[in-house]
């Protein structure tokens, strides 16, 4: 499962959220790819429980990081903000 489809998930499980960002999972007109843009703005969350720590990486973030290690080639993938 990609990173995409677990925050999906996440949306899909969670009705309502009072943690940033502030814009609370509302869209407006944004230019993308096309999966990315019909959820982007709803999948936007922060480090709450089911979507993993970006700091101490061990869920969906981390599964991610090793898959773009593997993409790469490299030995370690490091996402930041």
């Amino acid at each position: 499962m990609s990173l995409i489809d677990d925050l999906i998930k996440y949306k899909q499980e969670v009705d309502v959220r009072f943690h940033m960002p502030g814009h609370k999972g509302n869209t407006f007109e944004f230019d993308e790819l096309e999966r990315l843009r019909e959820h982007l703005f709803s999948i936007d969350v922060t480090e709450v429980e089911g979507t993993d720590n970006l700091h101490v990486p061990n869920g969906i973030i981390k599964n991610a990081q090793d898959r773009a290690k593997e993409f790469y080639g490299a030995e370690h993938s490091f996402f930041f903000s």
